[in-house]
């Protein structure tokens, strides 16, 4: 998992571009990205619920332990992918690195 913080000063977004390019052509790798806008809620069952959405498997609104749950389940069952998260965040910086790790 990457956290890049999202800022004008920041390359944060092209790195995180190249970063997807990079991943998805290693073949069998999951790549999942959040960009998270500021004063956005962190929710983590609606950013749960978007990484599947990005891996094909719908999530339908549920609470958090439920949508842990369902990734748990979905992870388990790709053994012999790489799965990569990328997290570009502005705003939350340390909070979401310290709530969501």
């Amino acid at each position: 998992m990457f956290i890049l913080p999202q800022s004008p000063q920041s390359d944060a977004r092209q790195l995180a571009d190249w970063c997807q390019a990079r991943a998805q052509s290693e073949g069998e790798c999951l790549f999942g990205r959040l960009d998270i806008v500021p004063g956005a809620p962190l929710e983590l069952a609606s950013l749960i619920a978007d990484l599947m959405e990005q891996w094909k498997e719908h999530l339908p609104a549920c609470e958090q332990a439920v949508a842990i749950a369902k990734l748990k389940e979905f992870v388990r069952r790709q053994p012999l992918r790489k799965l990569v998260l990328l997290a570009v965040v502005d705003g939350y910086g340390r909070e979401f690195a310290a709530t969501h790790s």
